[in-house]
């Protein structure tokens, strides 16, 4: 005890329950809305440690084959625009936004960007 106040729990607080009640209130006001995506095998393999959970598990519910190379199309939630782009760009594969709030007027962004690394010939 730091001081001579003291603080009583009431009887039917439930830690876990105002705490998961805490975290679904935050996602809901983090998030300004959807957006779909194309991700290649890289960045699908990167996405868990590299995005939100809530980004992880809605990729994972709503992933769809998206063509013959590989890649899979969802809808995830975004923050916004810029935030988005920065988290599919850490992802490597050159992820495609197909659409969502404030798509970017140039997606992918240029090459100069690209996380995957640059080949130059001798």
């Amino acid at each position: 005890m730091l001081g001579d106040e003291r603080f009583d729990r009431p009887q039917d607080f439930d830690l876990g329950v105002y705490w998961v009640s805490y975290l679904d209130d935050f996602q809901a006001r983090c998030y300004i809305g959807t957006a779909t995506v194309r991700l290649s095998p890289r960045g699908r393999r990167r996405l868990l440690g590299n995005v939100a959970l809530a980004v992880v598990r809605a990729f994972g519910s709503t992933a769809t084959a998206g063509g013959d190379d590989g890649r899979v199309e969802a809808v995830i939630p975004v923050e916004g625009t810029e935030h988005a782009c920065c988290e599919l760009l850490r992802l490597g594969g050159m992820p495609r936004w197909l659409h969502g709030p404030n798509s970017p007027r140039s997606w992918p962004p240029p090459q100069r960007y690209s996380p995957e690394p640059t080949r130059t010939r001798a």
